[in-house]
């Protein structure tokens, strides 16, 4: 999608996570954010160095932007994993998961992938309800997984959803839907 002869590309939470950041109680000790990438609400939320935060992706390349851009205390973990590898009953859990997957390809460099079709929204849902405190940003409304998706988890009564409009510039507005079940 072309907008003013750019690329238009995601950015992840990082226009809504001030909104985010509200969601979450001020009293957790463990906060996760299984699909970190740059990690914007960690941004906000590990500033309280009260609080152990643990940021995984498979990806390596945003977490070392994170890194370096962020300036985290010794209070954030960075780890190169799997999802699943991060999340936790005894946190918050932050979940951003991308549209497609990253399959490392041969021959490429570090953090250069092949994107693949993949729907995580499912697998995460399942394993959400099973006991983990979870907020989740929902596909937008651009998005072919949007219906399914909204359904799965607003239908849900254990799920509420909580729209967020960001309006960045008279030309750019970012539609949100955040699904959390705590």
């Amino acid at each position: 999608m072309k907008s003013g002869g750019q690329h238009e590309r995601y950015h992840g939470m990082r226009y809504v996570r001030h909104f985010v950041t509200k969601l979450i109680p001020k009293n957790i000790k463990c906060y996760t954010e299984p699909f970190a990438g740059h990690a914007w609400v960690a941004r906000e939320v590990c500033k309280n160095k009260n609080i152990m935060c643990i940021l995984g992706d498979i990806n390596p390349e945003p977490l070392k932007w994170a890194e370096k851009h962020h300036k985290f205390g010794e209070n954030v973990i960075l780890k190169i994993q799997d999802w699943k590898k991060t999340i936790s009953k005894d946190c918050i859990n932050v979940l951003d998961p991308p549209h497609e997957e990253c399959v490392p390809v041969q021959g490429i460099r570090p953090g250069r992938c092949s994107l693949q079709s993949r729907n995580f929204f499912h697998e995460i849902k399942q394993i959400c309800d099973k006991g983990y405190k979870c907020l989740v940003n929902l596909p937008n409304e651009n998005s072919s997984l949007y219906n399914e998706i909204k359904q799965l988890y607003c239908n849900d009564p254990k799920w509420k959803c909580i729209p967020y409009i960001y309006h960045q510039n008279s030309h750019h507005t970012f539609r949100y839907l955040i699904a959390k079940n705590f």
